[in-house]
């Protein structure tokens, strides 16, 4: 994360004011007539983001390297290229992602996901990724993501104030890197009393 901060800094530096006026509005309006469901967008990403974890080489590569970095490059694979890969490819999720919300809000803004880094940090762990790498899945992913939407929506129609909001999903991050690290001091037990 921390690479990230001075890119931040500077995106914002160069970025301000608003993004969209006339006639890239009326293209953003009729680029959603044409792609109005984001569902489907996700659902595809999803689907391909699983066959490229579960079926292929940079896979298998991405879960080593995430599971033991130098035992990843002591067995040969160029982490420093997949590493880099990994990146391009989050970015190019994250620009998905941000082109789908500049279809649905006909606006962008450089600050527009700030209020869901939490949330998305809190879908991946509940989801079953171990905060040391080397474990997870897409699916469990989804599920935590769906899980914390359920959360938030029913914070909301409680009508619980966004700062309550906030240290609700804190606390469900907190509770699911405990589970986490209690099932791994579990599971070493086990194995360790197994020998």
């Amino acid at each position: 994360m921390i690479p990230f901060l001075p890119a931040r800094g500077g995106s914002l530096d160069v970025i301000c004011g608003p993004m969209f006026s006339g006639k890239s509005e009326e293209l953003l309006r009729r680029m959603d007539a044409i792609l109005p469901y984001p569902v489907v967008v996700t659902a595809f990403v999803v689907a391909w983001a699983i066959f490229l974890l579960h079926r292929t080489q940079f896979g298998r590569h991405t879960y080593a390297i995430g599971g033991n970095m130098d035992a990843a490059v002591r067995s040969g694979i160029p982490v420093d290229r997949r590493i880099i890969s990994i990146y391009i490819l989050s970015a190019a999720t994250s620009g998905i992602a941000g082109f789908l919300s500049t279809l649905r809000f006909t606006a962008g803004s450089a600050v527009i996901g700030d209020p869901l880094l939490l949330s998305s940090i809190a879908a991946v762990i509940i989801g079953g990724v171990s905060m040391f790498g080397g474990a997870g899945t897409v699916i469990g992913t989804v599920i935590g993501a769906l899980i914390i939407a359920v959360l938030t929506t029913g914070l909301v129609m409680l009508n619980v104030d966004a700062f309550w909001q906030f240290i609700v999903i804190g606390t469900v991050v907190i509770v699911a890197v405990l589970i986490d690290q209690s099932r791994d001091l579990i599971i070493g037990r086990y194995e360790g009393g197994a020998e």
